[in-house]
């Protein structure tokens, strides 16, 4: 709870009073935070989840945007045999 709220504060400091219609918003995202659940139950997969992203792109029309969203998956235990060969 205490994250949310520290979320919507810099999310009500932005400056930019459209931020969804913003060029600034354009470019890929990796995702740092979220409380959503389709994304929290990727946790469930066998495999292990990598990088998730956001390609955000303009759209064929003013105010348009399209986004792809980008999920790794890696092989089961795939960070552990990494973090091993290391050593």
């Amino acid at each position: 709870e205490e994250l949310r709220q520290k979320v919507e504060a810099v999310e009500a400091a932005n400056p930019e009073p459209e931020p969804v219609d913003s060029p600034l918003l354009l470019g890929e995202w990796d995702l740092e935070f979220t409380d959503a659940f389709d994304v929290l139950s990727l946790g469930l997969s066998p495999l292990e989840v990598g990088r998730i992203s956001q390609n955000v792109r303009a759209g064929a029309s003013a105010g348009e945007l399209q986004a792809e969203n980008i999920v790794e998956l890696l092989p089961p235990l795939s960070s552990l045999a990494a973090a091993a060969s290391l050593q």
